[in-house]
């Protein structure tokens, strides 16, 4: 739907505004094949993997949709020059379900605690 591209401070990055109605499945695919389209163009293996001393450019390709959805999905392929290969991660899914969930709901003992004040607020000590 929307598609820009930026190179700046060596990275390429490829921002893509697409279907709110595209599955994780094929968020994933779509991600992919921007990566081919680019190797296609702009040979990864050349311009985004380093040779020796001489560093090449970081390359992120970011597919997300309508940021006005309380479910915003965004995905990303991305390589730096000293990858190997590149690595896909979907943003809107947690890589550790169980520590997003620590994070977001917070134990009673802990909101307790902190009631009491027997956490540091940042400030000196008085």
């Amino acid at each position: 739907e929307k598609v820009e591209v930026n190179l700046s401070v060596e990275t390429l990055r490829i921002l893509v505004d697409y279907d709110d109605t595209y599955t994780k499945d094929q968020y994933k695919q779509l991600c992919t094949d921007i990566y081919q389209i680019v190797d296609g163009q702009i040979p990864v293996a050349t311009y985004f993997t380093r040779d020796g001393d001489f560093k090449q450019y970081d390359l992120e390709i970011i597919v997300y949709d309508n940021m006005e959805l309380e479910d915003v999905r965004i995905a990303t392929i991305y390589k730096t020059s000293n990858m190997e290969s590149y690595k896909y991660q979907d943003y809107s899914e947690p890589i550790d379900s169980d520590l997003a969930y620590q994070l977001t709901h917070p134990q009673e003992d802990d909101v307790d605690a902190n009631s009491e004040g027997n956490y540091w607020d940042g400030g000196g000590n008085e």
